[in-house]
């Protein structure tokens, strides 16, 4: 008797959830800077779906304070005020550096080793001046240790606050060379291979502070 394997079901996933999350990945992946107005149409259109999960998802930013209502009927990415800015690098510091030590008692040496891979990779990108490349690999750096944690909530909670600062770190644009001086990648991955929580978390505030202070002197703000 011939044993049929069995086939995994495909997974579907509506639409305006798949719109949702492209959206909500490009503004944490700071590619819209502050002030950017994001219409219906032009959206549906360059996503190549209807208008309706483009509204679904624009609702879903509103609530998440991503994005904010226009009187045109339009959503726009927050301009950034300076107690904004404390409030959430404040909150950065309190949760990322929380997911870092408990990644620190969680990670393998492959996971050390991408680690290490990205750090070169931003190192790369800084040396080529390619403030788009060193946004991407910075996110993928931090989020890679956060998620290190094993807990979702904690990520989930970290993502919330990266959805309304993210668009921000499009400033670092203005000098990543300058910036790059005073990251500590390499202090992060240093204190996950030695399993030793306090230094990853120590290297995680400081690092979240020194860009805070650079974002200080070269973003614009509202106020």
């Amino acid at each position: 008797m011939t044993t049929v394997q069995p086939i995994s079901q495909v997974r579907w996933e509506p639409l305006k959830d798949v719109v949702y999350r492209e959206l909500r990945d490009a503004i944490v992946a700071a590619k819209y800077p502050p002030g950017t107005a994001l219409t219906v149409r032009a959206t549906a259109a360059a996503m190549g779906v209807s208008p309706m999960p483009v509204r679904s998802a624009f609702d879903r930013l509103i609530a998440e304070r991503a994005v904010e209502a226009t009187s045109s009927g339009t959503v726009r990415i927050p301009r950034m005020t300076r107690r904004r800015f404390a409030e959430l690098v404040e909150m950065r510091t309190l949760l990322e550096g929380q997911a870092a030590e408990a990644a620190a008692g969680r990670a393998g040496p492959a996971d050390v080793a991408t680690l290490r891979s990205l750090a070169q990779r931003l190192t790369d990108a800084v040396e080529t001046n390619d403030s788009a490349e060193y946004l991407v690999l910075n996110r993928e750096f931090k989020f890679t240790v956060y998620r290190l944690s094993g807990s979702a909530v904690l990520v989930d909670l970290i993502e919330r606050v990266w959805l309304q600062v993210a668009p921000f770190l499009h400033f670092y644009g203005a000098g990543i060379r300058e910036q790059s001086d005073t990251d500590q990648y390499d202090a992060i991955t240093a204190a996950l291979a030695a399993h030793d929580g306090p230094s990853a978390r120590a290297a995680t505030v400081r690092d979240i502070v020194n860009g805070a202070e650079f974002l200080l002197s070269t973003g614009e703000f509202a106020d």
